[in-house]
């Protein structure tokens, strides 16, 4: 009995904490393991997290091919903390707010690694790291800074944080290169896994530095002295390379969240407007194309026509009797181009908008661009003061894209080409083509003999007409200034845009230039954009060295 008794507690000292240890091994594997699985899923998912890359940098550049950033990305920190390995988090948060007083702080902290704040400075991130806590880690992000501010801002655009903290292109050509700049994300997977970010190329801009700050002060000059409301400055390349757009209204797009009118954000330059008589140009081009134009031929003025019950006059009321083509055009009559679309007849008018591309999307690097509106003339009623109106750039609307478009083609070859901010990406130290390098010129829209016939009409209005304010000694311009009545709710106001084109040289030219002010206070475009021009022009000259037309009448007028 007493050995029996002893084998019963042998057994009870040896089995039962064996079979505790089991029961215990039981619940932990079979019990508790879907617990455990879920816990462990959440913590990786906590540790889930986009490493940003760091964007590319936008360069303009200058006549020697120097480069000046004008976007960059600045480094900063993204700081964590993780109660779980703190010592004493309330005392540890404590002591970070010294340096962050603003963080806010959730009730529970068992849940792993919480953001205390974006961006930190390098200098902030130091004083963190020198509290020597195991609970504070900190993340590389990447903060876009534009150093010159309102300089370019309409053409550059910004750039905003998406979902993932990426920053994104929402307008200009941060929008338009935004896959290029942007580069790739990392992730990272619970604690030691992880995929590298790869860093977007940086982008350089065929805007030249000293051009672009140029216009903008012109542009302000103009502004002031006419009392506009806004106004651009484009100088291109006839390849379709953009050298300046200056612009008014612009921003800073350091501050861009603080600009109420989201309409700033859209440079002017793509958006349609009734261009006014810088369309005589197409107009007449077409009558030389068609081979029906004589400067010399007459026809009476008698200061307004009328068509289908529409009195149409000339922009001062005023009739000149008698006049050749030539002088119509050179004054800017809007008699002249009504005769001018009649002889060409509405069929091949519209055939030559389209021929320049008048009625497509501009081709142009830049985001969110609509086509030209001709629908007056595409009506099945093909209404004869529509076309009339037309010819000298009323009821159509088309963007100073389209224009500078038009522009380059008749001083170069006839040819529509791209219009490019871009001239260059740069990858791991190597340039890869953007721009207009990539797309072709459209089929010749005219023929020389037609460049060489346009080209001498708005040399005509530089030296005799609207556009002489603007002549350079030494040099051969053509030009075309052009005034439109600003329609609101279906109908003209007193309000105009004035507009004035140029290229230079005539023989062979370097640049060409579109000039636009709104509503301005100082009268029509020959006493507001042709002094504008003028200051631009001589700049231009004196920048490039642009070889002059005739040395001797330089020198006379250097010596005067």
């Amino acid at each position: 009995m007493k050995s029996r008794r002893l084998d019963v507690l042998c057994f009870i000292v040896i089995f039962v904490p064996w079979l505790i240890v089991l029961w215990g091994l039981f619940r932990l594997q079979i019990v508790r393991a879907s617990d455990l699985e879920k816990k462990i899923e959440r913590v990786e998912n906590s540790h889930f997290r986009v490493i940003t890359p760091k964007r590319g940098t936008l360069y303009v550049q200058d006549k020697d091919k120097n480069k000046y950033p004008v976007a960059i990305s600045e480094k900063q920190y993204d700081v964590y903390f993780n109660a779980r390995v703190s010592d004493n988090p309330k005392i540890e948060l404590d002591r970070i707010r010294t340096f962050l007083p603003d963080i806010v702080i959730p009730e529970k902290l068992d849940s792993g690694a919480i953001i205390l704040k974006k961006g930190i400075s390098d200098s902030q991130k130091k004083s963190l790291q020198n509290l020597h806590f195991n609970s504070l880690f900190f993340e590389v992000s990447y903060k876009r800074i534009y150093p010159e501010k309102s300089f370019l801002s309409t053409v550059l655009g910004f750039v905003a944080r998406n979902k993932d903290g990426v920053l994104e292109g929402k307008y200009g050509v941060e929008k338009y290169y935004d896959d290029i700049l942007r580069g790739f994300e990392g992730y990272k997977f619970g604690i030691d896994k992880a995929e590298a970010p790869v860093s977007g190329q940086d982008v350089v801009l065929s805007i030249d530095y000293f051009v672009q700050k140029e216009a903008e002060q012109t542009l302000q000059w103009a502004i002031d002295t006419f009392k506009t409301t806004g106004g651009m400055i484009v100088v291109a390349r006839p390849n379709g390379q953009i050298i300046a757009l200056a612009e008014s209204p612009s921003f800073d797009p350091n501050n861009f969240s603080e600009v109420s009118d989201y309409q700033v954000f859209r440079t002017k330059f793509i958006q349609n407007y009734e261009p006014g008589s810088i369309m005589k140009a197409l107009t007449y081009l077409s009558a030389v194309e068609k081979r029906v134009f004589n400067e010399n031929q007459t026809y009476y003025d008698a200061g307004f026509i009328e068509i289908n019950g529409w009195k149409i006059s000339n922009f001062d009321k005023k009739g000149r009797g008698l006049i050749t083509l030539g002088e119509a055009f050179e004054q800017s009559l809007n008699t002249g181009s009504v005769f001018i679309e009649r002889l060409i007849g509405n069929i091949y008018f519209l055939n030559m908008l389209e021929k320049f591309k008048f009625d497509e999307t501009p081709r142009v690097d830049l985001p969110n661009v609509y086509e030209g509106n001709l629908e007056n003339l595409k009506k099945s009623d093909f209404r004869e003061v529509n076309f009339a109106t037309a010819s000298y750039g009323h009821g159509i609307s088309v963007s100073p894209a389209h224009i500078l478009q038009f522009l380059n083609a008749i001083a170069l070859d006839c040819r529509v080409r791209k219009l490019s901010f871009g001239d260059y990406a740069i990858s791991d130290g190597q340039k890869s083509l953007h721009g207009n390098a990539q797309l072709g010129a459209s089929d010749a829209a005219c023929s020389k003999n037609t460049l060489s016939g346009i080209r001498h009409l708005m040399e005509r209005v530089m030296k005799n007409g609207s556009g002489k304010q603007a002549q350079v000694p030494g040099f051969r311009i053509g030009g075309k200034t052009g005034s439109a009545l600003i329609p609101v709710n279906g109908k003209y106001t007193d309000d105009v845009i004035n507009t004035f084109l140029i290229m230079i040289p005539l023989n062979n030219p370097e640049f060409t230039m579109l000039v636009r002010l709104d509503k301005p206070n100082g009268g029509l475009a020959m006493v507001t954009t042709v002094p504008t021009a003028k200051r631009m022009l001589e700049f231009l000259v004196n920048y490039y060295n642009i070889q002059p037309d005739n040395t001797q009448e330089l020198l006379q007028a250097q010596s005067n």
